[in-house]
This record gives C-alpha cells, structure tokens and sequence, in this order.
C-alpha cells in the first residue's frame, strides 16, 4: 500500500509542480524503482510494462495536439495577450497584477502578490465577464505562464463561454450529468478550445458546487504532463486490483 501510495504522490508531484515539460529520464527512472518495489511479479511486470509505453508516448505527439487538429481555434490561445509556455512572461504578468489594487499590500495584508514568489499565485484579476475574481496563477521554468484557473458562479462561465466563442471559434462542447448530496441531478456543461500548439482553455458550468463553475487556461506543456501522470495514476490502480 504504501508503494501505490508512494507512486501517486509522486505522479501528482510530477504534474503539479513541472508543468512546464513532460516527464523527464529521472522522474521515469523514480517511478521505476517503485514499479520495482512491487512484491507481486506479474503486477511488478504489468507496472514496467507500462511505464515503457508512456515512455514512448512521451515522445511523441501530445494527445492535446492529436485533439487540436479537429478543434483549432481561430486565433492562438493566450491569456490577456500574454503567451502560454513562453519564457520571459514575469514582467507582463506583473502589469496585469497590478491594475487590481486589492494585489497591492496593506495595512491588514502586507503581502504583495505581484511579486510572484512561487510556482503557485494567488491574485485578484478580471477576465472577460468575470469582474475580481480570484485566480490561480502557475508558472513554470524561464518564468512562463503555464495555466491560469478562476471559479466564478454557473451563469457567469456560462457568459464566458459565449465571450470566448465569439474570440476563438466554436467549441468541443459536452453535457455530463451530476447530482448534489440530495441526489438532485443537474446539467455539467463542458466547453473545450485547442489551438494549433496545444494550448487548451476549459470552461466547466459546474465544478465543485452545483452552482460554481471554473475555467482554465493551460499551455500545450502542462495539458501534455497531467495527461501523462493521470494515466499513471490510473495504471497504479489497475496494478492494484
């Protein structure tokens, strides 16, 4: 257990905090010393087996490119016309901090958040209708923008969606159904945009609240690595039945 355990840490670890590239030779190597340490040899084999193939998937064409031949966006995916997965980016994102004066240091808060300190931010912004709003703001090497994710309310996302069909083109779009704790079913409206490098944003009606919504922006680095380590994740499990 403490293995499975182990490698999902890891896999998370891998896709939250180097979103900037896919996998690296020494992550595959850490994951294979814990497919290793597996004490059952068939699952230990079906382990490696399939750390090999995400090897070679690694190596190829990212599943967001594949996607983005069918959903190309009019125009390439940016956020407030700073580009995704592009070094160089701090300073813009800096301006764009600071048009809201809630980011600023104050009496009560003496934190400037358009310092940008971490990988992971956490500053007040607008984007389309969606007017101060909290956003989470993750960079990656050379000080890229990797993803951008704001939550707003149902009918907002449901605005934004609009705005951004109107920018960039119409979207993959689809309707999953979910239900509260009261077993009340409701409509999750997904709207999907994939530009010609992969970059992707992803406006969800419904996220962790049935009337709470998200939206995410993420370069074509960030959407390939999570892909990767959600399937890690999903062979770990299999490993375990």
């Amino acid at each position: 257990m403490k293995t499975i355990i182990g490698l999902i840490v890891a896999s998370i670890f891998l896709s939250a905090c180097n979103p900037s590239s896919a996998l690296s030779g020494s992550d595959f190597e850490l994951l294979g010393e814990a497919c290793t340490s597996l004490k059952n040899q068939e699952k230990r084999k079906q382990c490696q087996v399939t750390l090999e193939k995400l090897k070679g998937e690694s190596k190829t064409t990212p599943d967001s490119k594949k996607l983005a031949k069918s959903l190309e966006t009019k125009i390439p995916i940016n956020f407030k016309d700073v580009p995704l997965g592009q070094a160089g980016v701090k300073a813009a994102l800096i301006e764009i901090c600071k048009q809201d004066k809630s980011n600023q240091p104050s009496t009560y808060d003496k934190k400037d958040r358009c310092e940008y300190q971490e990988k992971r931010n956490i500053i007040w912004l607008s984007y389309g209708n969606l007017g101060h709003s909290l956003a989470v703001i993750e960079l990656g090497d050379g000080e890229s923008l990797e993803s951008v994710e704001l939550k707003e309310s149902k009918g907002a996302m449901l605005g934004l969606a609009e705005i951004l069909q109107e920018k960039y083109g119409p979207p993959k779009k689809t309707t999953n159904s979910v239900e509260n704790k009261m077993g009340t079913k409701f409509d999750q409206e997904i709207f999907v945009w994939v530009d010609a490098q992969g970059n992707r944003i992803t406006v969800e009606s419904i996220y962790d609240k049935v009337d709470q919504g998200r939206v995410t922006i993420e370069s074509s680095a960030r959407v390939a690595a999570r892909g990767i380590a959600e399937k890690v994740v999903k062979e770990i499990g299999k490993s375990n039945l």
